[in-house]
This record gives structure tokens, sequence and C-alpha cells, in this order.
């Protein structure tokens, strides 16, 4: 066929079919005696694969190449294009989310909004300065989404802490979005979460409304006492238990068992009047019972901070184990009261 025939056929413009043949995607075999180009079934069929592939995203060099290389393998590329796709979705989403933050932020003029615009570009800076100006400049109330979300992705720790102080003033929607976060996959991304609900637990004080939200913020740490990363329950049970919430002894205990911020576990055990006769007496049942030269050291030396453990130190100066015996006479000497 002839190549006004073929492009018919083909839904390929003669222009486009010429361009092809320049670059070697498609290798006319025949001519006419008049010079005009004759395209067979197997012209026909290359136009049709360069065609899909095209229209699977890939450019003409890479239809080339999937073309005249047989070991090309055109899952490598659908998944490549698969992520570029996923990436370009992600932007278009955080351009949607831009714009909705601008007409919630009741801007009367394109000056106004050109400058929120600019602000919630610059969250995504890659320059730590940028990102920290734009954090601290942003009315949180007005783009509490997106002040939560930058304080979730937040690497650098000054820009983190100006992205958690936005996030504080923003209120309940971006509370909710923080909380989201314990969810996800992504270990730092729930740390990072954590980290921000203890702080504002430490943030919140009395009051009839800041007492509601003191006790959202417990229920997320609560919450974060399950994760499976000791790193994380360790933050979540060290902000409870600076409150006195019951539901973090146990963390506590195991952290100083486990050697896990062990020194911070103890003072935060032994300051709380609502369970500190409790963990006196779990610690000392802990020495007593099976434990590793080391787990009984730290249990020891956690006793160091409950001014009431005189009566178990004492007992533990004739301990068999040397270094649980050396502690306690430490622990006792310090306070003066060696028999």
């Amino acid at each position: 066929m002839r190549i006004g025939e073929m492009a018919e056929t083909t839904g390929v413009s003669a222009r486009m079919l010429r361009y092809y043949e320049k670059l070697g995607l498609i290798e006319p075999g025949a001519r006419t005696s008049a010079g005009y180009r004759i395209y067979d079934d197997a012209d026909l069929e290359r136009v049709f694969h360069i065609e899909g592939l095209r229209g699977l995203g890939l450019s003409l060099t890479e239809v080339k190449s999937a073309l005249d290389d047989p070991d090309h393998r055109i899952a490598e590329v659908i998944d490549e294009l698969i992520a570029e796709s996923r990436a370009r979705l992600r932007e278009e989403k955080r351009l949607f989310e831009q714009l909705l933050a601008v007409r919630g932020s009741d801007v009367t003029d394109w000056r106004a909004a050109l400058n929120v615009m600019n602000l919630l570009k610059n969250l995504r800076s890659h320059d730590p300065a940028a990102r920290q100006g734009s954090a601290l400049r942003l009315a949180p109330a007005a783009h509490p989404r997106m002040v939560a979300r930058s304080a979730i992705a937040e690497k650098d720790l000054n820009v983190a802490g100006a992205l958690s102080w936005s996030m504080l003033q923003a209120g309940d929607v971006a509370l909710e979005e923080v909380s989201r976060a314990l969810a996800s996959a992504d270990k730092e991304v729930r740390m990072r979460a954590v980290r921000i609900l203890a702080e504002a637990a430490a943030r919140t004080t009395a009051g009839t409304k800041q007492s509601e939200r003191s006790e959202e913020v417990f229920e997320h740490l609560r919450g974060a006492l399950d994760d499976e990363d000791t790193d994380i329950r360790a933050v979540a049970a060290l902000s409870l238990g600076e409150r006195g919430v019951l539901v973090a002894f146990d963390e506590l205990l195991r952290m100083i068992v486990d050697g896990d911020h062990d020194v911070q576990a103890s003072e935060v055990l032994a300051q709380s009047p609502s369970w500190h006769e409790a963990a006196l007496d779990t610690i000392g049942a802990l020495l007593n019972d099976d434990r590793t030269q080391e787990q009984r050291a730290r249990l020891v030396q956690a006793l160091a901070e409950f001014e009431d453990s005189d009566e178990l130190l004492l007992v533990l100066l004739d301990d068999p184990t040397p270094v649980v015996a050396l502690t306690a006479k430490a622990i006792v000497r310090t306070r003066g009261n060696m028999p």
C-alpha cells in the first residue's frame, strides 16, 4: 500500500510516517518505479507496535530501543512508566490541595493569592531555610492539612520544629491529619507523627477546650504504644508517663529492663504519685526474677530515682551479683545512709 493508504489505515499522518522512517523506526521494503514508498503487512504491524508503545508513554527513542532490542523487557519499561505516573499524580494532588488551601484563605486579590501559593510551594523546597521560613509565615489555621502533612514529611530537625509549632496552632483538622500518619507503613513517618503528638501533649494546659484536646492527643499516643517499633513506643510511653497516664506503666518498665531510654523511664516512673509505690514494688519483684546481670543492674540503677527505696537497696548490698551489690552500695552511700 502507498503512504496515503497507510496513513488512513493506521491513523498516523503521512508526515509522521516519514518522520518515523527518518528515525529508523520503519523502513519500507520497496518503492514504485516513480519512487513512492510501498508498505507491506510487516510495516503495518510495526506501525501499530509503535503507536501502542507511544500510548504507554514511551518516547520515540525508547520505542526504537524496545523494537530493535530482542532483550528489551517491556515489563521494566511499564514499571518505570507507572512510577513516573504516580509521581505526576502526587504533584497534581499537591497542586489541587494548594488551590483548595488558597481558596480557603479568603484572599481577595491576585497578589495575596500568589503570596499564599509561594508560601505553600516553599514548604516543598529543597532549601531547609525556605521551608522553615514558610512554616513560620503561614497562617496555620487557614492551611491545617497542608501544614500537618509538611510537618509529618519534614526530616530537618529545625524545620520540623517550626512546622510542629505551626501545626499545633492549626487546630483539630491538623491533629487528625497527624494521627493518621501513625498507621503509615513508613517507620520514619510514624516516628515524626508520634513526636508531634508528644509535643502537643506537652503544650496542652488546663481548661475545657484544652482538656478535650489533651484527651484526644493521649488517645492517639495510647495507640502508638502498640507500635511494632520500640523507639516509637518509647516516645509515646515517656510522654504519657510524664502526665501520669497509667497505660504507659508496663512499657516504661520494659524500657528499664531492656535498656531502652532506661534513665528517662526511671525518672518518669519515680515522679508520678499515682503509681510510685506500685513501680517500686514491681522493680523489687523484677530483681528477684530470672534476669540477666545487665538487666538487674539497670533495675537497681532505677532505684536511685526513688527517694524511698533505701529499704530495698539495703537488702541488695549483699546481692551475690557484684555489679548489683556495688550499684546499690553507691546509691546508698550517695544518700549518706550506709549502715
